[in-house]
């Protein structure tokens, strides 16, 4: 798998309370519009399922928790028809919550894929909104 991108944010928040917005906010990602993309896109898993994020084995649509080390490291899996990723969060104790990517998008509708996804700057602005969201929910103590 090749890196995608890594972006981070400073939380101003317990190491606590910004792994629990994390898991508030990525156990948010259990709709019935997150539920018609992952149908559309061929997302396994394609549905929530297991036991609550962070814990490992907990799936969400396109996701899926492979490793927990509360409150500095979470990483999830998942795969659709032309690309499967791992997304990777660490907390440092200087209170930095960073976000990694790596993905591979085989064949030539992976590329296509991957130019739409990664390359228009998409994925980027989704995973900046993410890290915002979290910040915002662990400095309100939510």
């Amino acid at each position: 798998m090749d890196r995608i991108d890594r972006h981070d944010l400073f939380v101003d928040a317990p190491a606590e309370r910004t792994w629990d917005a994390l898991a508030s906010t990525l156990g948010g990602v259990d709709g019935r519009l997150a539920h018609a993309v992952a149908a559309v896109l061929g997302c396994r898993p394609a549905r929530t399922s297991g036991p609550p994020v962070p814990a490992r084995g907990a799936e969400l649509p396109g996701l899926r928790v492979i490793a927990a080390q509360p409150p500095r490291r979470l990483i999830l899996e998942g795969e659709e028809r032309l690309a499967s990723y791992v997304l990777q969060f660490d907390l440092d104790s200087g209170g930095t919550l960073s976000a990694t990517t790596w993905a591979q998008f085989p064949g030539a509708a992976g590329r296509a894929w991957r130019a739409l996804v990664i390359s228009s700057g998409s994925h980027a602005l989704v995973m900046r909104a993410m890290l915002r969201r979290v910040r915002g929910r662990a400095e309100r103590g939510r």
